[in-house]
């Protein structure tokens, strides 16, 4: 007889879980579609200046997160939680749901694809590498560091310059990591390193901010766009996607864009309708 009350109250477990479970899910969605409803919206950066940075004022700003709040007030978002991380923590972060997009000038690849959701670019750049004063080693290309046996190349992790490198010949063991860009200046600064691949705009931020160091010029060799950045989402956010692409593709190369972006050295030879193949 004592598995009869049992029996009913496990049935009336599974009733409850049932009636519970939509509600669940409802409130899932709601909490997916918060920015959707002009709420809020969590934004993932990294710091690379000129993409992505914090001024004196403590205020994040720089090319991608200037965009993206451009756009994301034209579809009624106004209050952004940023997150710092480090470059390559960015989109695994994302997927883990600890933010809901990423603002921080990536690169569109095919790895990246099968891991995330790109908008449409943003800005197209040109490949460039930061070098000591006066350009010692003479490294004007990455097969110049491939050619000088003693030259070592700074990378930022997770970044694309890698792949780069790797195809240019530079030996594996004269590539030398690093989870911020703070950390590979730091390296240039200890002669650590001989030169720091980045793309263009982010080279020549650097080196007007350190007089010791300057962008090798010209930069020869490889391809003249080094990639093309735009903002990334978790795969399952279509909607979300579909909305924010909208309001970019009538945001970019508009007068108030161009106007935003040219502090940050970009101009209207980065705008991705000038690198269509």
């Amino acid at each position: 007889m004592r598995k009869l009350p049992l029996i009913i109250a496990l049935c009336l477990l599974l009733a409850g879980l049932a009636f519970a479970m939509p509600l669940f899910l409802n409130s899932m969605d709601d909490k997916a579609a918060l920015g959707q409803q002009g709420r809020s919206i969590r934004i993932g950066y990294a710091w690379e200046p000129p993409f992505a940075l914090r001024d004196e004022q403590g205020r994040v700003t720089g090319e991608a997160p200037e965009v993206a709040r451009a756009v994301l007030a034209r579809m009624g978002i106004t209050d952004i939680r940023w997150v710092q991380r480090d470059f390559a923590d960015l989109i695994p972060e994302l997927r883990a749901g600890r933010f809901d997009m990423i603002a921080s000038g990536q690169f569109v690849t095919p790895e990246r694809e099968a891991l995330v959701a790109f908008s449409q670019p943003s800005a197209c750049v040109e490949p460039a590498l930061l070098v000591h004063r006066g350009n010692p080693l003479g490294l004007y290309s990455l097969q110049d560091l491939a050619a000088r046996n003693q030259a070592r190349l700074a990378l930022l992790s997770g970044a694309v310059e890698a792949d780069e490198a790797r195809q240019a010949g530079v030996p594996q063991e004269r590539l030398f990591f690093f989870a911020t860009v703070a950390l590979a200046l730091r390296a240039m600064d200890q002669n650590l390193v001989d030169a720091l691949a980045l793309s263009g705009p982010s080279i020549s931020y650097l080196a007007a901010q350190r007089p010791a160091l300057e962008r090798a010029t010209p930069f020869r060799g490889g391809r003249p766009i080094s990639g093309c950045a735009a903002f990334a989402f978790r795969l399952g956010d279509g909607e979300l996607l579909d909305r924010f692409n909208r309001e970019l593709g009538a945001y970019i190369g508009s007068p108030e864009h161009l106007e935003r972006v040219a502090p940050f050295g970009f101009g209207r030879n980065n705008l991705p309708s000038f690198h269509r193949e």
